[in-house]
């Protein structure tokens, strides 16, 4: 047998367990309801239309052949740029020199960071975060990530909170601890974020770019999850994590008064200082928002740097309409070209300029207000503490540790103290009467309901989640459970959750 590089065998080693626990998971005879994988189902008939008349009407025998243009067809590229200048509110024109098309957003990030960083580099990340990027950021690029943790945590009962406080501080401790600073390359934040189906506020996305300027990283925006947002419906502005029949609303909280919630807002249409503004890259793709992962379509925007802030070698925006690609840019499309799939390309151009994209839109974030309505009323039934969605398909919820967690008694065994997430999470008031006493209690709940209700869903502690304020440990019994599945899909696996962990 061959022996594998010195790079991939540490890599390989590590990841081979975890690919065979997953490829037995999805290849059981017993099937389970899938609602750990962030996929959205709620616009899919009306894509598949879209693409069943693409397919008739544009699919010719020149679509087999390797891609027209370098980073994408040129006409793929325009459509983006339409769609960016409409629905991320750029403070300067998206032009197709800014653009390059990538075989998905993982691999775009991968493409990034190998362009951006040499082997053995460093580059912050904001926590808890998606756990691909542990994959993602060592398979290629090999480089390390340094969690940046703030003390947003310690506001899972607070969700107005969660985002809002700055973020400096906690980059300025995380970056002082590495061993040498001139190896940390790049800042990477998730926007809508990942677990917490929230966004940033603007100040505080400004505030962690200019400290970027600052310290010479180049600034990732990784935003896959921005035209979800749902957030015209609105969020306490005080209170605790959303408990059982304490609201007939979707965000009353304890009788708190309500706001509105903080709405998405780009990298791309921030008001940024000239002499602070670093490199800026912005990732999407239609895997989350439009509901087609398996297109493997991602996009790479760079927002160039104002021509008076700019090095030797970068465009700024005041000169992007002559400008050419940046080497940046160049370096993408030449990681990233050969790999483009044409049909994909075809699909995803018809997708971005059907004459219906905008009710598309439209829809998804009603589907998705609605789908949240259906897990969050079940959610309070039950008792479990819930940071409150706006801005994608799943939502974070303390499910117990263990089974019964959700059921501890008082002294008469009449009533139930809910276990609040800062204690778990230090106490919380909501109380409910007690249904009955699982067969299956005191059993992990993540194992219950991948065996007992057949429900797949993403324990908290995969994204690293950790209660700052206390201790260094993760935060468990948490679980993001994605709600963007057809609503049988839904009530069916929300009521089985009930019945293994005995809260129906």
């Amino acid at each position: 047998m061959a022996e594998l590089s010195s790079r991939m065998q540490k890599t390989a080693s590590a990841i081979l367990p975890k690919i065979a626990a997953t490829i037995a998971e999805r290849t059981s005879a017993v099937r389970k309801t899938d609602l750990a994988t962030a996929e959205n189902w709620l616009l899919r008939p009306e894509i598949v239309d879209i693409c069943k008349t693409a397919s008739q009407k544009s699919l010719t025998e020149a679509a087999l052949s390797y891609p027209d243009g370098f980073g994408g067809d040129p006409k793929l590229q325009q459509a983006f740029a339409s769609f960016f200048n409409k629905y991320f509110d750029p403070v300067s024109e998206v032009k197709t020199q800014d653009i390059v098309v990538t075989p998905g957003a993982s691999n775009c990030l991968d493409s990034l960071l190998f362009s951006l960083c040499e082997a053995g580099d460093s580059v912050l990340v904001l926590a808890p975060y998606w756990s691909g990027f542990d994959f993602h950021f060592v398979l290629r690029p090999n480089i390390n990530i340094v969690s940046v943790y703030t003390e947003a945590i310690c506001f899972l009962d607070k969700p107005e909170e969660l985002l809002s406080q700055s973020l400096v501080p906690a980059l300025e401790q995380a970056i002082a601890k590495c061993d040498d600073r001139s190896r940390v390359k790049a800042l990477v934040i998730t926007n809508p974020h990942n677990p917490f189906a929230r966004c940033y506020p603007k100040h505080v996305l400004q505030e962690a770019i200019h400290w970027c300027g600052e310290q010479g990283l180049h600034y990732i925006s990784d935003e896959v999850y921005a035209i979800s947002d749902f957030s015209r419906t609105t969020t306490p502005t005080n209170g605790h994590v959303e408990n059982a029949g304490e609201t007939n609303g979707e965000a009353l909280v304890n009788g708190s008064e309500e706001k509105e919630a903080i709405p998405f807002t780009s990298a791309l249409a921030l008001e940024l200082d000239a002499d602070k503004t670093p490199s800026i890259s912005v990732i999407w793709s239609t895997s989350k928002d439009l509901g087609s992962s398996g297109f493997r379509m991602g996009v790479h925007v760079e927002r160039r740097r104002p021509s008076n802030a700019a090095p030797n070698g970068h465009s700024g925006e005041g000169d992007a309409a002559t400008a050419g690609p940046s080497l940046l840019t160049t370096s993408l499309g030449l990681l990233s070209t050969t790999q483009l799939p044409t049909i994909s390309m075809l699909f995803t151009h018809a997708l971005l300029t059907s004459d219906s994209f905008d009710t598309l839109v439209a829809n998804n974030r009603q589907r998705l207000r609605e789908h949240h309505g259906i897990i969050t009323r079940r959610l309070r039934q039950w008792g479990a503490p819930f940071v409150p969605a706006t801005s994608g398909p799943y939502v974070l919820a303390y499910l117990g540790v263990k089974v019964g967690d959700l059921q501890r008694t008082d002294r008469d065994a009449e009533d139930v103290t809910l276990a609040s997430p800062a204690e778990n999470m230090q106490n919380g008031s909501a109380k409910r009467r007690r249904k009955s006493v699982s067969e299956n209690e005191g059993e992990d709940v993540i194992d219950v309901l991948r065996h007992k209700a057949l429900v797949l869903v993403s324990p908290g502690k995969t994204f690293h989640m950790r209660d700052t304020s206390a201790s260094s440990e993760p935060l468990e019994g948490w679980a993001r459970i994605n709600f963007a599945v057809p609503a049988d899909v839904l009530e069916d696996a929300l009521q089985r959750i009930g019945t293994a962990l005995a809260l129906e």
